[in-house]
């Protein structure tokens, strides 16, 4: 079994770590040779970002080997947008970053409530005045924080809501419950759902159906006073309803680590509002673990490929 890759993915070194036998690696110096080298080979391990519609159409030419993409990334929308070969299997890699995610999710939820950000300002403005920013404070503890979108992001993010001792609630299309969860809910019932949510912590992928979803009809079934955060993918919020719902105080925070576009504008709004918290598409890093999770998993998945047994994170391409 030959499989190809193109070293984009820092530290990863599938050739010394995923020990499949009878697997031989073979790595591109860029992505052009990553194309030839993928039409030629069974297996194809690459980052999503790296997946462009001229490399989709090298790997589609007639006469290729190809069957199973690996994607090192935990989105997929790339191979939705530009479409894989017949016959191929596709599967993402969110379980890999899903810890460090949730970790950061957390952090930019206690960023909100805790109102660190207005410390910080407090701070270089010589500025006391306790009894207002203790009756600005709000908490975990009892609140409702809901998940949109409930895979293997939205389990570890509960995993480490849970013990603040918030009600958590998961949004998903089947509903389906968890012993991590105190609610399970459809998402055909959202809008009777958000008057009702604390914190929202949106985890939703990309797709068709999902773009532009957090809209100003959207933020306005949301509770006052409440929080939103978006470590999902950018386009699944309309940034300018987000903007005008936070200028207007109809929610009463909001924190973002990933954008419609990257990187954030100059001209964006959010960046003059103070009850936003911005991060650079970080909520992924930082952790040696990442590294160590792919290689298990490239070498989980290759195993079952060559073996025809099941593979972990199978994902449909454009799928809602």
């Amino acid at each position: 079994m030959k499989v190809a890759y193109h070293a984009s993915f820092p530290g990863f070194e599938p050739a010394a770590k995923c020990e499949v036998e009878g697997a031989s690696f073979h790595t591109a110096n860029d992505l052009t040779e990553l194309a030839r080298l993928a039409h030629g080979s069974e297996a194809l391990l690459i980052l999503a970002t790296d997946y462009s519609q001229d490399f989709a159409n090298a790997i589609r030419e007639p006469g290729g080997r190809l069957r199973f993409i690996q994607f090192l990334s935990a989105g997929y929308e790339s191979a939705g947008a530009h479409g894989v070969p017949p016959g191929v299997a596709l599967s993402n890699a969110s379980e890999v970053w899903a810890p460090v995610v949730a970790e950061h999710a957390v952090a930019l939820v206690l960023a909100l409530v805790r109102r660190v950000p207005d410390l910080e300002r407090r701070r270089q403005a010589r500025r006391w005045d306790r009894p207002a920013f203790n009756a600005s404070l709000s908490s975990l503890d009892g609140s409702r924080v809901a998940l949109l979108g409930y895979g293997s992001i939205g389990r570890e993010i509960a995993k480490r809501i849970r013990p603040f001792g918030a009600h958590i609630v998961g949004i998903s299309r089947s509903a389906r419950d968890c012993p991590l969860l105190d609610e399970a809910v459809a998402l055909s019932e959202l809008r009777e759902l958000l008057p009702t949510v604390d914190i929202l912590i949106n985890v939703l992928p990309a797709s068709p159906s999902t773009t532009g979803f957090v809209d100003g009809d959207f933020l306005t079934l949301m509770k006052p006073g409440s929080y939103f955060v978006n470590v999902g993918r950018g386009a699944t919020v309309d940034e300018a309803a987000l903007a005008d719902a936070l200028r207007r105080n109809l929610i009463a925070g909001a924190a973002l680590d990933v954008f419609e576009r990257e990187p954030l504008d100059a001209s964006s709004p959010l960046w003059s509002l103070e009850n936003a918290i911005l991060s650079p598409h970080a909520a992924g890093y930082g952790s040696p673990g990442i590294v160590h999770r792919a290689h298990e998993l490239c070498r989980s998945n290759l195993r079952a490929f060559r073996d025809g047994t099941k593979l972990r994170n199978l994902v449909t391409p454009g799928a809602s």
